[in-house]
Protein backbone atom coordinates (compact mmCIF):
# COMPACT_ATOMS: atom_id res chain seq x y z
CA UNK A 1 0.00 0.00 0.00
CA UNK A 2 2.79 2.60 0.70
CA UNK A 3 4.40 1.56 -2.32
CA UNK A 4 1.10 3.07 -4.45
CA UNK A 5 1.16 5.66 -1.82
CA UNK A 6 4.16 6.90 -3.20
CA UNK A 7 3.88 6.05 -6.92
CA UNK A 8 0.65 8.80 -5.97
CA UNK A 9 2.66 11.01 -4.39
CA UNK A 10 5.51 11.63 -7.51
CA UNK A 11 2.75 11.21 -10.22
CA UNK A 12 0.72 14.21 -8.85
CA UNK A 13 4.32 16.17 -7.77
CA UNK A 14 4.86 16.00 -11.73
CA UNK A 15 1.56 16.98 -12.68
CA UNK A 16 1.91 19.71 -10.25
CA UNK A 17 4.80 20.63 -11.80
CA UNK A 18 3.40 20.76 -15.11
CA UNK A 19 0.62 23.09 -14.29
CA UNK A 20 2.96 25.71 -12.85
CA UNK A 21 4.30 25.78 -15.78
CA UNK A 22 1.25 25.87 -17.92
CA UNK A 23 0.17 28.98 -15.87
CA UNK A 24 3.67 30.52 -16.49
CA UNK A 25 3.11 30.15 -20.36
CA UNK A 26 0.00 31.72 -20.29
CA UNK A 27 1.12 34.30 -18.37
CA UNK A 28 4.14 34.89 -20.74
CA UNK A 29 1.98 34.79 -23.79
CA UNK A 30 0.09 37.40 -22.23
CA UNK A 31 2.71 39.57 -21.48
CA UNK A 32 4.15 38.98 -24.81
CA UNK A 33 0.82 40.29 -26.34
CA UNK A 34 0.74 43.48 -24.49
CA UNK A 35 4.73 44.14 -25.45
CA UNK A 36 4.37 43.47 -28.95
CA UNK A 37 1.39 46.87 -28.99
CA UNK A 38 3.96 48.48 -26.99
CA UNK A 39 6.54 47.91 -29.42
CA UNK A 40 4.23 49.16 -32.47
CA UNK A 41 3.26 52.27 -30.60
CA UNK A 42 7.23 52.88 -29.87
CA UNK A 43 7.60 52.22 -33.73
CA UNK A 44 5.47 54.68 -34.96
CA UNK A 45 6.86 57.54 -31.99
CA UNK A 46 10.13 56.49 -33.19
CA UNK A 47 9.41 57.25 -37.14
CA UNK A 48 7.62 60.62 -35.66
CA UNK A 49 10.81 61.59 -33.75
CA UNK A 50 13.26 60.84 -36.56
CA UNK A 51 10.82 62.80 -38.56
CA UNK A 52 11.48 66.12 -36.33
CA UNK A 53 14.76 65.80 -36.07
CA UNK A 54 15.41 65.50 -39.48
CA UNK A 55 13.13 68.10 -40.26
CA UNK A 56 14.93 70.69 -37.54
CA UNK A 57 18.49 69.86 -39.44
CA UNK A 58 17.29 70.27 -42.57
CA UNK A 59 16.03 74.15 -42.00
CA UNK A 60 18.30 76.60 -44.07
CA UNK A 61 19.88 80.11 -43.42
CA UNK A 62 16.42 81.78 -44.31
CA UNK A 63 14.66 79.93 -41.64
CA UNK A 64 17.25 80.63 -39.21
CA UNK A 65 17.06 84.27 -39.25
CA UNK A 66 13.37 84.65 -39.36
CA UNK A 67 14.15 83.04 -35.75
CA UNK A 68 14.86 84.26 -32.66
CA UNK A 69 18.58 83.09 -32.42
CA UNK A 70 19.50 80.20 -30.69
CA UNK A 71 15.42 78.70 -30.80
CA UNK A 72 16.48 76.12 -33.24
CA UNK A 73 19.42 74.98 -31.55
CA UNK A 74 17.64 74.52 -28.22
CA UNK A 75 14.70 72.90 -30.15
CA UNK A 76 17.19 70.46 -31.80
CA UNK A 77 18.42 69.49 -29.39
CA UNK A 78 15.67 69.07 -27.07
CA UNK A 79 14.06 66.45 -30.08
CA UNK A 80 17.27 64.58 -30.46
CA UNK A 81 16.66 64.07 -26.41
CA UNK A 82 13.16 62.98 -27.21
CA UNK A 83 14.52 60.66 -29.88
CA UNK A 84 16.84 58.97 -27.71
CA UNK A 85 14.58 58.28 -25.06
CA UNK A 86 12.08 56.60 -27.58
CA UNK A 87 15.47 54.36 -28.88
CA UNK A 88 16.14 53.07 -25.75
CA UNK A 89 12.40 52.75 -24.62
CA UNK A 90 12.34 51.22 -28.07
CA UNK A 91 15.38 48.74 -28.02
CA UNK A 92 14.38 47.24 -24.11
CA UNK A 93 11.04 46.41 -25.24
CA UNK A 94 12.48 44.41 -27.72
CA UNK A 95 15.10 43.36 -25.29
CA UNK A 96 12.40 42.24 -22.82
CA UNK A 97 10.57 40.55 -25.41
CA UNK A 98 13.65 38.40 -26.53
CA UNK A 99 13.76 37.61 -22.65
CA UNK A 100 10.71 36.38 -22.61
CA UNK A 101 10.70 34.42 -25.75
CA UNK A 102 13.70 32.47 -24.74
CA UNK A 103 12.04 31.51 -21.32
CA UNK A 104 9.02 30.29 -23.47
CA UNK A 105 10.91 28.00 -25.49
CA UNK A 106 12.66 26.30 -22.47
CA UNK A 107 9.76 25.87 -20.23
CA UNK A 108 7.75 24.52 -23.66
CA UNK A 109 10.77 21.86 -24.31
CA UNK A 110 10.53 20.88 -20.19
CA UNK A 111 7.16 20.60 -20.09
CA UNK A 112 5.88 16.73 -20.00
CA UNK A 113 5.64 15.30 -22.98
CA UNK A 114 4.02 12.21 -21.61
CA UNK A 115 1.36 14.11 -19.39
CA UNK A 116 -1.63 12.49 -20.70
CA UNK A 117 0.25 8.81 -19.87
CA UNK A 118 0.94 10.79 -16.33
CA UNK A 119 -2.37 11.50 -15.94
CA UNK A 120 -3.34 7.70 -17.14
CA UNK A 121 -1.14 6.32 -14.69
CA UNK A 122 -2.48 8.05 -11.68
CA UNK A 123 -5.94 7.45 -12.30
CA UNK A 124 -4.93 3.81 -12.40
CA UNK A 125 -3.25 3.73 -9.39
CA UNK A 126 -5.46 5.49 -7.29
CA UNK A 127 -8.21 3.35 -8.21
CA UNK A 128 -5.97 0.00 -7.25
CA UNK A 129 -5.60 2.05 -3.63
CA UNK A 130 -9.42 2.36 -3.81
CA UNK A 131 -9.71 -1.41 -4.16
CA UNK A 132 -7.37 -1.97 -1.36
CA UNK A 133 -9.51 0.21 0.99
CA UNK A 134 -12.68 -1.50 -0.09
CA UNK A 135 -11.26 -4.55 1.13
CA UNK A 136 -11.28 -3.02 4.68
CA UNK A 137 -14.55 -2.17 6.16
CA UNK A 138 -12.77 0.91 8.23
CA UNK A 139 -12.80 2.45 4.75
CA UNK A 140 -15.43 0.71 2.61
CA UNK A 141 -18.29 2.49 3.77
CA UNK A 142 -17.19 5.83 2.98
CA UNK A 143 -15.90 5.20 -0.54
CA UNK A 144 -19.13 3.30 -1.05
CA UNK A 145 -20.75 6.50 -0.03
CA UNK A 146 -18.69 9.32 -2.63
CA UNK A 147 -19.65 6.59 -5.67
CA UNK A 148 -23.01 6.57 -4.54
CA UNK A 149 -23.20 10.42 -4.00
CA UNK A 150 -21.28 10.42 -7.85
CA UNK A 151 -23.22 7.94 -9.38
CA UNK A 152 -26.66 10.23 -8.16
CA UNK A 153 -24.88 13.25 -9.84
CA UNK A 154 -24.18 11.78 -13.25
CA UNK A 155 -27.71 10.64 -13.37
CA UNK A 156 -28.75 14.33 -12.81
CA UNK A 157 -26.39 15.68 -15.27
CA UNK A 158 -27.82 13.63 -17.95
CA UNK A 159 -31.11 14.45 -17.50
CA UNK A 160 -30.47 18.33 -17.17
CA UNK A 161 -27.66 17.69 -20.80
CA UNK A 162 -31.16 15.63 -22.47
CA UNK A 163 -33.52 18.52 -21.28
CA UNK A 164 -30.97 21.66 -22.75
CA UNK A 165 -30.76 19.85 -25.85
CA UNK A 166 -34.86 18.78 -26.36
CA UNK A 167 -35.73 22.83 -24.92
CA UNK A 168 -33.05 23.80 -27.46
CA UNK A 169 -34.88 22.06 -30.56
CA UNK A 170 -38.16 23.60 -29.29
CA UNK A 171 -37.22 27.14 -28.51
CA UNK A 172 -35.76 26.88 -32.06
CA UNK A 173 -39.38 25.21 -33.80
CA UNK A 174 -40.85 28.14 -31.70
CA UNK A 175 -38.65 30.89 -33.36
CA UNK A 176 -39.46 29.56 -36.80
CA UNK A 177 -43.13 29.14 -36.15
CA UNK A 178 -42.87 32.99 -34.96
CA UNK A 179 -41.13 34.26 -37.79
CA UNK A 180 -43.42 32.70 -40.03
CA UNK A 181 -46.09 34.31 -38.56
CA UNK A 182 -44.80 37.62 -38.40
CA UNK A 183 -43.76 37.47 -42.15
CA UNK A 184 -48.04 36.71 -43.13
CA UNK A 185 -48.69 40.36 -40.98
CA UNK A 186 -45.85 41.95 -43.31
CA UNK A 187 -48.91 41.20 -45.82
CA UNK A 188 -51.03 44.05 -44.10
CA UNK A 189 -55.00 44.30 -44.95
CA UNK A 190 -54.36 44.91 -48.65
CA UNK A 191 -52.54 41.72 -49.13
CA UNK A 192 -53.98 39.79 -46.50
CA UNK A 193 -57.17 40.22 -48.46
CA UNK A 194 -55.93 40.07 -51.62
CA UNK A 195 -57.96 37.40 -54.06
CA UNK A 196 -56.87 35.68 -57.12
CA UNK A 197 -54.95 31.97 -57.58
CA UNK A 198 -51.29 33.27 -56.70
CA UNK A 199 -52.37 35.38 -53.69
CA UNK A 200 -54.27 32.02 -52.48
CA UNK A 201 -51.02 29.88 -52.91
CA UNK A 202 -49.00 32.56 -50.99
CA UNK A 203 -50.76 32.71 -48.42
CA UNK A 204 -51.40 28.60 -48.34
CA UNK A 205 -47.50 28.54 -48.45
CA UNK A 206 -47.12 30.37 -45.72
CA UNK A 207 -49.51 28.81 -43.63
CA UNK A 208 -49.22 25.19 -44.13
CA UNK A 209 -45.02 26.04 -43.33
CA UNK A 210 -46.01 27.30 -40.21
CA UNK A 211 -48.47 24.79 -39.11
CA UNK A 212 -45.70 21.78 -39.90
CA UNK A 213 -43.43 23.81 -37.58
CA UNK A 214 -46.24 23.91 -34.93
CA UNK A 215 -46.98 20.33 -35.02
CA UNK A 216 -44.00 19.20 -34.88
CA UNK A 217 -42.84 21.75 -31.44
CA UNK A 218 -46.07 20.63 -30.08
CA UNK A 219 -44.74 17.17 -30.09
CA UNK A 220 -41.47 18.45 -28.56
CA UNK A 221 -43.43 20.39 -26.11
CA UNK A 222 -44.60 17.01 -24.73
CA UNK A 223 -41.13 15.51 -25.03
CA UNK A 224 -39.45 18.20 -23.31
CA UNK A 225 -42.39 18.58 -20.37
CA UNK A 226 -41.12 15.05 -19.68
CA UNK A 227 -37.45 15.52 -19.48
CA UNK A 228 -37.94 18.58 -17.23
CA UNK A 229 -40.15 16.98 -14.83
CA UNK A 230 -37.10 14.43 -14.53
CA UNK A 231 -35.10 17.55 -13.43
CA UNK A 232 -37.83 19.68 -11.70
CA UNK A 233 -40.32 17.23 -10.72
CA UNK A 234 -42.51 20.00 -9.21
CA UNK A 235 -42.35 22.39 -12.34
CA UNK A 236 -44.94 23.21 -14.49
CA UNK A 237 -44.41 24.59 -17.93
CA UNK A 238 -47.52 25.95 -18.72
CA UNK A 239 -46.77 25.02 -22.47
CA UNK A 240 -49.56 24.89 -24.96
CA UNK A 241 -49.65 24.77 -28.54
CA UNK A 242 -53.83 24.19 -28.24
CA UNK A 243 -54.43 27.70 -28.94
CA UNK A 244 -51.92 28.05 -31.79
CA UNK A 245 -53.40 24.75 -33.58
CA UNK A 246 -57.04 26.25 -33.29
CA UNK A 247 -56.18 29.03 -34.95
CA UNK A 248 -54.57 27.76 -37.90
CA UNK A 249 -57.25 25.35 -38.65
CA UNK A 250 -59.53 28.49 -39.14
CA UNK A 251 -56.96 30.79 -40.27
CA UNK A 252 -56.48 28.02 -43.05
CA UNK A 253 -59.89 27.30 -43.49
CA UNK A 254 -60.70 31.06 -43.74
CA UNK A 255 -57.81 32.65 -45.80
CA UNK A 256 -57.69 35.57 -43.84
CA UNK A 257 -61.57 36.44 -45.37
CA UNK A 258 -62.44 39.25 -41.93
CA UNK A 259 -60.72 41.51 -40.03
CA UNK A 260 -61.51 38.60 -37.13
CA UNK A 261 -58.76 36.58 -38.34
CA UNK A 262 -56.25 39.48 -38.21
CA UNK A 263 -57.18 39.84 -34.44
CA UNK A 264 -56.69 36.02 -33.80
CA UNK A 265 -53.33 36.27 -35.91
CA UNK A 266 -51.65 39.51 -33.49
CA UNK A 267 -52.80 37.21 -30.85
CA UNK A 268 -50.76 33.64 -31.82
CA UNK A 269 -47.70 35.96 -32.79
CA UNK A 270 -47.84 37.05 -29.38
CA UNK A 271 -48.63 33.84 -27.61
CA UNK A 272 -45.59 32.12 -29.53
CA UNK A 273 -43.38 35.31 -28.51
CA UNK A 274 -43.95 34.65 -25.17
CA UNK A 275 -43.53 30.68 -24.76
CA UNK A 276 -40.73 31.47 -26.60
CA UNK A 277 -39.47 34.09 -23.77
CA UNK A 278 -40.34 31.39 -21.16
CA UNK A 279 -38.70 28.69 -22.78
CA UNK A 280 -35.54 30.77 -23.37
CA UNK A 281 -36.11 31.13 -18.88
CA UNK A 282 -36.27 27.73 -18.51
CA UNK A 283 -33.04 26.80 -20.55
CA UNK A 284 -30.72 29.40 -18.50
CA UNK A 285 -32.31 27.72 -15.31
CA UNK A 286 -30.80 24.29 -16.66
CA UNK A 287 -27.62 25.71 -18.02
CA UNK A 288 -27.60 27.03 -14.29
CA UNK A 289 -28.55 23.76 -12.75
CA UNK A 290 -25.55 22.16 -14.89
CA UNK A 291 -22.99 24.22 -13.67
CA UNK A 292 -23.97 23.89 -10.11
CA UNK A 293 -23.96 19.47 -10.26
CA UNK A 294 -20.63 19.71 -11.92
CA UNK A 295 -19.38 21.72 -9.38
CA UNK A 296 -21.05 19.46 -6.69
CA UNK A 297 -19.41 16.43 -8.63
CA UNK A 298 -16.17 17.87 -8.69
CA UNK A 299 -16.22 18.73 -5.32
CA UNK A 300 -16.84 15.02 -3.77
CA UNK A 301 -14.71 13.80 -6.65
CA UNK A 302 -11.74 16.03 -4.90
CA UNK A 303 -12.99 15.05 -1.40
CA UNK A 304 -12.83 11.16 -2.31
CA UNK A 305 -9.40 11.73 -4.01
CA UNK A 306 -7.83 13.28 -0.95
CA UNK A 307 -9.53 10.33 0.99
CA UNK A 308 -8.24 7.71 -0.87
CA UNK A 309 -4.81 9.33 -0.61
CA UNK A 310 -4.85 10.11 3.18
CA UNK A 311 -5.38 6.59 4.11
CA UNK A 312 -2.52 3.82 4.29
Amino acid sequence: MQDLQNRIDSLEAAMETDRKKTIRLQIINHELDILRKDLLKSNQKLKKEKRDVDELEKKNMKSLFTEILGDKEEQLERERQEYLQEVLHHNSLIDEIETLKYEEKILKENLSKDRLKIERELKNVMSLKEKQLKGSPQYKKQLLKFDAQLHKLHYRLVNIEEAIEQGRFLRDKLKSVFSKLKQVKKWGPYKMHGKGRYSSYNKKTYIDKANREAVIANVFIKKFDKELKDVFPDLDMNLSMEYFENFLDQFYDNLITDWMIQRKLDNAVHNISTMEDKMQRILMTLEKEKESVNKEQSNIESEKAAYIKSNP
